[in-house]
Formats: C-alpha cells, structure tokens, sequence
C-alpha cells in the first residue's frame, strides 16, 4: 500500500496556489481568463446568428399533408371506452354497468377508465392501506356495505378511515383485489 501512495505521488501532484491538477511533474497555471471562462454564465456565449447548414423546411397548411404530422403526436384525450361489451376483453378489463347508477353511492371510474383503487405502502412497506377514491353519494353507506362484505371473505374485523369531504375511503391491509371484485359484482 505504502508504494502505491509513493507511485501515485509521483505522477498526481496538486498546488493549491493555482488551483489545478497536472499529470505529469509540470504544473499547468490557469489564468484568470481561463477560469472565467470555466464558471461562464450566459452572457459571455456567442450570440445567435442565421445559420445556413440547417435543414431547409416549409410550412404547409394543406389538410392532407397536415394528417401525416398529426399520427406522430400524441393523442390530447383518453378515448371513450368501448360500449356493448357482453364479456371481459382480454386484459380482464369490464365497462361499468348502469344499473351501478341506481344505488344511493357511486363510485367513478379514473379517466382511463379503471377502478380507483389503491394499494399505498408505508413504514417501508410494512404498514400497507388499501385506498378507494372518487366516491360521490352516501359515503357512509358505501363504507357499512363494502366492511361487511370484507369482513365475511377475509374473516376478520377491517379497520377503516372515512374522509367524506373527498369521497376517500381507507382499509387497513392489502385488500385491493377483493375490493375490486366487490366492485364487479356491483357493476362498477
């Protein structure tokens, strides 16, 4: 170790007088231009000028041609999810039914058309809660129906957290499928 400290001195040095690393046995001085050059700001840059070795273009305003460009942009809206689907598409992706709009609560699909349902981890994934959103209506009956129905599949009492002024409900545990599936039975 210590003839590798005594090899490496030989070829690195450092003057903290001028501030600068050499990798050979001569110092390399750094002038004050080169510094202000170094910690330039935006001024110091050239200024822009009209270059000629760009690629030459022309604005069109023709429909047929302005078709072409809008393919490459990326779509402004999500698409309306499809209507008529008697059966899950392969994804297991189901639309909403209408008879869900006839229950004291609703709950609201996200604006890409899936169930707002979500599974947050804490303490470093120790402590896991199970978030349902976008819920409008009877809250609180919302809450009775869905613990009820979680207590019988799980076998055990759910602790939950209404906060009705965002139409939040929170489960304590890992409950995201099975509220999910209460959902589909609903027509959510």
């Amino acid at each position: 170790m210590a003839a590798l400290k005594f090899f490496a001195r030989s070829i690195i040095t450092f003057n903290n007088n001028l501030h600068c690393y050499s990798l050979t046995k001569q110092l390399l001085p750094l002038t004050a231009n080169q510094i202000s050059k170094r910690w330039a700001s935006f001024k110091s840059s050239p200024q822009y000028s009209e270059n000629i070795n760009y690629t030459d273009f022309e604005v069109t305003k023709d429909p047929e041609e302005w078709k072409w460009v809008e393919h490459y942009l990326p779509s402004t809206r999500v698409p309306d999810s499809p209507k008529n689907i008697t059966k899950p598409l392969a994804s297991g992706w189901k639309p909403a039914k209408e008879e869900a709009k006839q229950l004291p609560y609703f709950i609201a699909r996200t604006r890409n058309h899936m169930q707002p349902v979500y599974l947050k981890r804490k303490q470093r994934g120790m402590r896991r809660v199970t978030v349902l959103r976008r819920i409008s209506g009877d809250v609180m009956a919302l809450e009775a129906d869905l613990k009820k129905y979680l207590e019988e599949v799980m076998g055990k009492e759910m602790g939950t957290q209404i906060i009705e002024p965002s139409g939040v409900i929170k489960f304590r545990g890992d409950c995201a499928s099975r509220i999910k599936d209460w959902m589909e039975l609903k027509g959510f």
